[in-house]
């Protein structure tokens, strides 16, 4: 991950006097920090062994992610260590409560990333993590919390799932170079752009609007949380269910800020956060930045969706 580019787009949002929003992008400066270290040890203890263009261009063609035939070499003490440094990190910058604090640095993480196999965590992260978070659900209701799950499930699931990400993102970078190289496309060979992402399967996270970095001229881009993955993506079409009907699909926005909308289907009523970069936009961009910067369009589809009801 570019954490220079990341912080400087942080640094260009912070600065427009959003004091709550520059608040927000502190607490995860402080997780982007800790990524970066995890994601540079991860590189130069296990290289990826990334797969050639034919069977990137092969696994695109069928629809495959590529990490579920060239997994990311993980294991549970490297899950373990990633989720410490990002708990103890949460634990200095988050403002949680003090016993959200102890609960961070307590929480036995060797423990809480071994309950599920950690092979695959480098070939399915989603699968791993619902693995996981079902086994906390579990160990939970069965009253068998100990030190081990002092940590409420949903945080413990946070933690491992920023965890994983700098696991994860050398082999998108690989992935994707491939793709901005013009080696391959990640798509299928009649042109069908994949819902999911073509590295890890997860779902797309927010999509961009504007000058192509694939190709010549404006595109559309969606972009994997997961793993750090971007793919190219038709203008017109449902991020979710696929449908192209442009009668169903309209964007959304809060009032004076047509850069960040929500791409909206009336069809399956899916949505997707979206922001929108003129050429002549000379501010830095970053997905991570603007992933944080757009969670109030999350309030917006709520509200959406409780007028369709």
């Amino acid at each position: 991950m570019d954490v220079k580019r990341i912080h400087a787009a942080a640094a260009a949002y912070a600065s427009r006097g959003d004091r709550a929003q520059a608040e927000r992008l502190g607490f995860f400066g402080a997780l982007w920090g800790a990524q970066e270290s995890i994601e540079r040890e991860a590189r130069s203890a296990h290289p990826y062994a990334a797969p050639s263009s034919a069977e990137v261009a092969a696994c695109a063609a069928s629809g495959t992610p590529v990490l579920s035939q060239a997994p990311v070499y993980v294991t549970v003490g490297m899950l373990a260590d990633a989720a410490r440094i990002v708990a103890l990190r949460f634990a200095e910058k988050g403002g949680f409560s003090e016993s959200e604090q102890t609960a961070l640095r307590n929480a036995d993480w060797e423990r809480i990333a071994g309950m599920a196999s950690a092979e695959i965590a480098g070939a399915n992260p989603g699968a791993y993590l619902d693995a996981v978070m079902a086994a906390l659900a579990s160990a939970e209701q069965a009253g068998g919390a100990d030190d081990a799950f002092v940590l409420d499930p949903r945080m413990a699931g946070f933690v491992l799932s920023a965890a994983i990400k700098p696991l994860l993102e050398p082999a998108a970078s690989a992935i994707c170079g491939l793709a901005r190289a013009g080696l391959v496309q990640l798509h299928a060979s009649e042109g069908t752009k994949p819902l999911a992402c073509p590295v890890c399967g997860g779902e797309p996270t927010m999509a961009y609007v504007g000058p192509n970095p694939f190709s010549s001229g404006n595109g559309r881009m969606l972009w994997c949380g997961q793993c750090g993955a971007e793919w190219e993506f038709e203008r017109v079409r449902c991020a979710r269910c696929g449908t192209q009907n442009p009668a169903h699909l309209h964007y959304v926005s809060v009032e004076g800020d047509e850069a960040h909308r929500l791409h909206v289907c009336d069809e399956c009523g899916g949505h997707l956060r979206t922001r929108f970069v003129d050429a002549g936009d000379l501010a830095p961009f970053a997905y991570e930045v603007e992933d944080v910067v757009t969670a109030n369009l999350e309030l917006v589809a709520e509200q959406l969706k409780s007028e369709t009801r």
